[in-house]
């Protein structure tokens, strides 16, 4: 309730969010694994953005829960002209790396457990036994629901049902009612916000062996890059007892 009330003080005010948060959105090379989103989700991004001005009521950086959320507020309810600008993937940590896989792992691991204890109780068995699973239907099984909220809450095609346009580049605040953004294919295009810009840039890890001495000489990974482990660790210590951890 709080957000929705600063986001329509904001928009009524035609006021200007001016903070930059984050400084880089650079994966870092020497992580042991691939950080997703994969190049496949990018070019989809790509290939379907949409927008087509240069001139909008709002600009909202950041395509997040944060960033989603606020554009279609103002596309749908406020009636404004939207641009929404991703610099990776459309929904964000809570459909790629938090809450979507991490719910979907949960419950797979319930499911796991209901069965140990089902077939325990009614045997003799050990559960050293039944501990086997399979990672790679685990995997299917939460990559299929992200790609299924994906394709029906938050892709490009989605959005301009409900007039948004999206693009995708990093974006640069170029003054207070502009934004330039860098494409992938590195060329830049400056979009106007007549009435705002909304900041919802979210966070990224940074490295840590920069925080927790010694980590560099083993291997880790980070929140976004755990979904892709290529096989289901058999021991595994978590630091950090946030929602994700």
């Amino acid at each position: 309730l709080v957000f929705l009330w600063f986001l329509i003080q904001c928009l009524q005010n035609c006021r200007l969010i001016a903070a930059w948060t984050r400084p880089s959105t650079t994966a870092f090379s020497h992580w042991p694994y691939p950080r997703i989103p994969t190049k496949k989700h990018d070019l989809r991004m790509t290939a379907a953005a949409t927008a087509a001005s240069s001139s909008y009521d709002l600009i909202v950086i950041g395509g997040g829960s944060a960033g989603l959320t606020a554009a279609k507020f103002a596309a749908t309810t406020l009636k404004k002209k939207t641009l929404l600008i991703e610099n990776q993937l459309l929904g964000g940590d809570c459909t790629w790396t938090g809450c979507v896989p991490s719910k979907s792992l949960l419950a797979s691991a319930k499911a796991a457990q209901l069965v140990r204890k089902l077939v325990i109780d009614s045997s003799s068995s050990s559960s050293s036994s039944l501990s086997i699973v399979d990672w790679k239907e685990i995997q299917q099984r939460y990559r299929s629901i992200q790609q299924e909220i994906y394709d029906k809450d938050d892709a490009p095609q989605v959005l301009a049902e409900k007039q948004i346009e999206t693009i995708q580049g990093r974006a640069t605040l170029s003054s207070s009612k502009t934004v330039t953004v860098e494409s992938k294919d590195q060329s830049t295009k400056i979009y106007e916000a007549r009435q705002g810009i909304i900041l919802c840039t979210g966070a990224t890890p940074k490295p840590a062996e920069h925080v927790i001495p010694g980590l560099a000489t083993v291997k880790y990974v980070t929140y976004e890059q755990v979904w892709d482990l290529p096989e289901l660790p058999q021991r595994l210590t978590v630091v950090g007892g946030g929602p994700v951890g």
